[in-house]
């Protein structure tokens, strides 16, 4: 499994790591939709969280892009969504969703057992 790695600096000058695997469905994703893993970190740095069915969403909305990116950037980061389960620490999926948060809050919080 390959890895994304992140460094963070807090406001007390303290560097943190955060390392996500990505899994071969995510790898397959990301080259077929031309995604880089720079946009992928900035999305789950920058992106909003949304937890559905245990696994956590990060949307990156025009509010979310920081300013001091290059327009093309801004562009294609606009709709990334990021499908994360960040008990396990791995990226699932990467995909736009130009509809917005829309479909991501209408699932369900959690999984319902049908019997």
């Amino acid at each position: 499994m390959n890895l994304l790695t992140i460094q963070i600096q807090d406001k007390y000058d303290f560097l943190h790591q955060l390392e996500f695997g990505l899994s071969t469905h995510c790898l397959k994703r990301l080259a077929q939709r031309g995604i880089t893993h720079r946009m992928l970190s900035l999305c789950l740095l920058y992106g909003e969280e949304i937890s559905r069915h245990g696994l956590n969403y990060y949307y990156m909305n025009d509010k979310n892009i920081p300013k001091s990116l290059l327009a093309s950037l801004k562009g294609r980061l606009k709709g990334l969504v990021v499908v994360c389960d960040d008990r396990m620490g791995s990226i699932i999926t990467v995909f736009h969703g130009y509809k917005g948060m829309i479909h991501i809050r209408k699932k369900r919080k959690a999984i319902s057992k049908w019997n």
